[in-house]
């Protein structure tokens, strides 16, 4: 390992034992700046062949700071991206026929963050047709056994995150870990949508999973359902479909007008 020492800066940055790596043996690094304790050093399985000190502090991030847009796959795309995905929106819903129906008040509270979406899983192309008309991106929570058995599930959930639509995560409801994710997030300002019921129904509401009382009353975000008609009626993607494409119709409400 070869050190470089420059002036009392940087050596001051040596006893705190702060790195900055710029090239491993394998090739090149990330092009951005990526910062390394001392502990980095004792992986094995990466050899560092040059590494320099930094004078500079590291930022310090803390939770309460966070905003929705702090999410780097809730960020706000470059103008290409976002035109690319305006146009795939229009394309898709229009295929599918769908309508919308979001009031003003919805767009101004998912705007603010902190936001707890809900709704009634009636298909499989629930999630992909509110990432695709939620005035703002939101953070979705898959289920983990879905998201890992089926590939075409996990591609076009990869897909929508690359342009813009949101971010998804993994979410075991029988996983304690997992539901305090869906706490930090909200606490932090992030829009986060879950399909209480956990799992595809026929069309008429089930009871919600227990968790979501729990993410409730830590987190007390405020609330928006949204109905999807129609879907449920899908040959495609619904368990009891009886049209190829049904007309399907999204409607965003504040969580007590939607009951």
């Amino acid at each position: 390992m070869h050190l470089h020492s420059g002036n009392a800066r940087q050596a001051a940055a040596a006893r705190a034992g702060i790195l900055k790596v710029y090239w491993f043996k394998r090739g090149p690094c990330c092009r951005k700046n990526a910062y390394f304790l001392p502990l980095f050093a004792q992986h094995t399985n990466v050899e560092i062949s040059k590494v320099t000190f930094m004078s500079t502090p590291i930022p310090t991030q803390t939770t309460a700071a966070r905003t929705p847009s702090a999410n780097p796959a809730l960020s706000r795309k470059p103008l290409p991206i976002r035109m690319f995905r305006w146009l795939f929106a229009r394309v898709a819903l229009t295929i599918f026929r769908v309508s919308v129906h979001c009031p003003a008040e919805v767009g101004a509270m998912l705007k603010e963050g902190g936001v707890l979406v809900t709704g009634h899983h009636v298909s499989k192309i629930d999630a992909p047709l509110i990432s695709l008309t939620s005035p703002v991106p939101l953070a979705f929570a898959s289920d983990t056994d879905y998201s890992r058995r089926s590939e075409a599930a996990r591609r076009g959930m990869a897909f929508l995150v690359a342009i813009g639509c949101g971010d998804v995560f993994d979410l075991d409801a029988t996983a304690p870990f997992a539901i305090r994710r869906v706490v930090k997030d909200l606490r932090a300002g992030v829009n986060v949508m879950i399909f209480p019921e956990g799992q595809i129904t026929l069309g008429s509401p089930m009871p919600d999973m227990p968790g979501l009382d729990w993410i409730i009353e830590r987190a007390g975000p405020r609330r928006v359902h949204v109905t999807l008609s129609g879907a449920e009626q899908s040959r495609l993607f619904a368990k009891r479909g009886t049209k190829w494409l049904p007309r399907i119709r999204l409607e965003y409400k504040v969580y007590e007008a939607a009951r």
